[in-house]
């Protein structure tokens, strides 16, 4: 204790929200003690250790004075002097006195000037780390892995996360890229937090939320279409389709109810390469509109067809805990 003949600890240490002084006064006081005393033996060892002089001091309560006392005579007889020399010579070396009033700083020794630099860095981690703590679990801070498809480029990111960003400039994001069927895979094992994928897919095992839907539309330099427009599908029969393999499935079962034999002159796995094609002049991209506008150079050419209709999903394990921050982006969308 500090202060006040050892009566007020408000000034310093821990009361005063100084930790890193209490910690090296504990620390340099520890330094100096004997091996012994590290288990609960001192409280019976302490009289005699004192009196043969394995202790230098020891801390206890006025009362127990005596105690000491009788045990230091009766080593000093050990020794050979007789029990008035003994007693005589016990009063003359044994010293009670009242604790020192240690100083602000809290350093007891040079060594201390060092110490508490390095205290001080602790405790500055420490309140750092809490801080932390408290703004992940607040869904504040931290990273979040988001496995994304190339064609949603034109929708993510959206307004929504540069607001997330603005008030929370310490969260940060990792992104995958791949397709659909990859970001799902990569979602069950775990690899990203959450998915931005397009249907369809395999829902199994996924919680989702739908947040857009939009049109396919015909990308091409090409004079093809005068009106602007495709209303039916017999208008691209016999053109060289630049196929976006992702809807090979879908496209074929359109044409195949339509009585069309498609001609695909381009087959590709990424809808940006289908539309650079496109661009080149080697035939008509049918691509997702959002994807179109923002990579297209050519002519984008609007499809109207019910069943071309695609959907944006955000997608995470339903046996996944949804940790604050993950639930900050599924709010978003």
């Amino acid at each position: 204790v500090f202060g006040n003949n050892n009566t007020d600890p408000s000034d310093i240490g821990f009361s005063a929200g100084e930790a890193e002084k209490g910690a090296w006064v504990l620390s340099q006081l520890a330094s100096a003690m004997n091996e012994e005393c590290i288990d609960d033996s001192i409280t019976t060892n302490a009289y005699s250790k004192l009196a043969d002089g394995t202790y230098f001091a020891t801390i206890t309560t006025p009362y127990m004075y005596s105690t000491f006392l009788d045990e230091m005579i009766s080593a000093y007889e050990e020794e050979g002097l007789s029990e008035a020399d003994a007693s005589a010579k016990a009063q003359e070396n044994l010293v009670m006195t009242t604790l020192p009033k240690l100083p602000e700083s809290g350093e007891l020794t040079e060594e201390g000037k060092v110490f508490q630099k390095y205290a001080e860095k602790i405790v500055a981690l420490s309140i750092s780390a809490k801080s932390q703590i408290h703004q992940i679990k607040e869904g504040e801070l931290g990273k979040i892995r988001i496995g994304v498809i190339s064609s949603c480029g034109g929708v993510v990111p959206n307004e929504q996360f540069k607001k997330l960003v603005k008030y929370y400039p310490n969260v940060s994001f990792a992104i995958h890229e791949a397709n659909t069927f990859g970001i799902v895979e990569q979602l069950q094992d775990g690899i990203v937090d959450l998915g931005i994928v397009r249907t369809p897919f395999n829902l199994e095992g996924l919680n989702f939320k739908d947040f857009h839907q939009e049109p396919m539309v015909a990308v091409t330099r090409e004079e093809f279409f005068e009106r602007g427009e495709i209303k039916h599908l017999n208008e691209l029969k016999d053109r060289p389709i630049i196929l976006y393999r992702r809807f090979q499935e879908v496209f074929n079962r359109s044409f195949r109810h339509q009585g069309i034999r498609p001609f695909y002159s381009v087959t590709c796995d990424d809808a940006r390469t289908a539309i650079h094609w496109a661009d080149k002049g080697l035939g008509i991209a049918l691509v997702p509109e959002s994807i179109a506008f923002t990579y297209a150079k050519s002519k984008i050419i609007p499809v109207k067809h019910t069943n071309w209709i695609t959907h944006l999903n955000l997608v995470w394990r339903k046996d996944r805990e949804v940790t604050p921050l993950m639930e900050k982006i599924i709010e978003m969308f």
